[in-house]
């Protein structure tokens, strides 16, 4: 009798898991503050809401006063507001209306800025100006008018050197506007024909 022997061999399967390990990312994070700076210079701009001012067709003894004012607008960062000044560079009694002839001139009206004057209708004669409105308090020597054609408007000669015919005092944070406007009047004995001229318009920031 053959005797059998069986051998088993067991074959131990293992299975190996591996294990992952996740370690959580760590963000390290840090501020600075950057300051900025800055430094605004005083400045200021002057516009005019028209660079033309006709005055029409003349009839001596008919003041013509044109057909609306000029508005004069001024944006300025000074502190103490600024200054407005007109002037024509034309010495004596004539005014910037110069004949096509390149001789003969309209006179200057009669008041100066020291002391405006209310036109006179059929009396007063020249090239007349007035301020008849103002953002910051209309001086009271340019009169109770507040139109370009009010009859209360107070007039004044250009001057021939700038000289001021508004002050605005303090800051503004917007753009302030004075109004100003002219009148004609001529004697019976004007020579007829074409005139023109200019003035010059001046604004000034006050720092002081």
């Amino acid at each position: 009798m053959l005797l059998m022997v069986n051998k088993i061999k067991l074959l131990i399967l293992t299975v190996f898991v591996a294990a992952i390990s996740v370690t959580p990312t760590v963000i390290f994070a840090e501020t600075e503050t950057v300051t900025l700076t800055a430094t605004v210079n005083v400045a200021l701009a002057l516009t005019i809401s028209s660079a033309n001012y006709s005055f029409g067709s003349l009839i001596p003894g008919s003041p013509v006063k044109g057909s609306g004012g000029i508005d004069v607008f001024v944006e300025t960062s000074a502190p103490n507001g600024y200054t407005l000044a007109i002037h024509d560079s034309v010495g004596g009694t004539d005014s910037a209306l110069l004949h096509s002839d390149a001789t003969t001139r309209i006179a200057d009206f009669t008041s100066t800025i020291a002391s405006p004057s209310v036109w006179s209708s059929g009396t007063s004669k020249g090239l007349g100006l007035t301020v008849y409105s103002a953002d910051t308090s209309k001086e009271a020597k340019w009169g109770t008018g507040t139109t370009y054609n009010d009859a209360n408007n107070a007039y004044v000669a250009v001057p021939q050197t700038a000289s001021i015919i508004h002050s605005s005092a303090g800051y503004k944070a917007g753009i302030d506007t004075t109004s100003i406007a002219f009148i004609l009047d001529v004697p019976p004995s004007q020579k007829t024909g074409n005139y023109s001229g200019t003035t010059i318009i001046t604004a000034t920031a006050v720092l002081e």
